[in-house]
């Protein structure tokens, strides 16, 4: 058995799986049962044709009203499906992490205690101080 990798993606943009688990990885424990895993460069045509296909299917949900993008931490999207509503509990790590700033503390230390207290991220995931870093940039631009 053959498995195409396409090594722009795997590499640069650390595509991850529905369970998470980096393409990486799933290549690693491939490898390591015998399975050769081929690198393989996007061509030109198909990153166009991935590039048009992603921009009509924006298109098409823009047009239908679904809700496309990001969502914020700190809020979640309303049941009506299209528009954002604050999320309580997000809300409450946000402020948290803005009285720690706004007493002088690190970054680094804030990521450590919050790490430390278990409030982590959206997805479970603990903080880095990248992620503290852009959040508390986001809050001192908002006041």
């Amino acid at each position: 058995m053959k498995i195409m990798c396409y090594s722009k993606i795997c590499e640069d943009q650390k595509i991850e799986s529905d369970f998470g688990i980096e393409l990486e990885a799933i290549a690693r424990v491939l490898q390591k049962r015998g399975i050769k895993i081929e690198p393989k460069e996007l061509s030109d045509d198909e990153k166009q044709t991935i590039s048009i296909r992603t921009r009509s299917v924006l298109k098409v949900k823009k047009v239908k009203g679904e809700r496309v993008g990001h969502i914020p931490f700190g809020q979640k999207l309303a049941q009506d499906g299209i528009h954002l509503e604050v999320n309580h509990q997000e809300l409450e790590v946000i402020n948290q992490i803005a009285m720690m700033h706004s007493k002088g503390l690190s970054i680094r230390k804030i990521t450590k205690i919050m790490n430390l207290n278990k409030a982590f991220n959206r997805d479970g995931s603990k903080w880095t101080r990248e992620s503290i870093r852009r959040l508390t940039k986001k809050i001192t631009n908002h006041k």
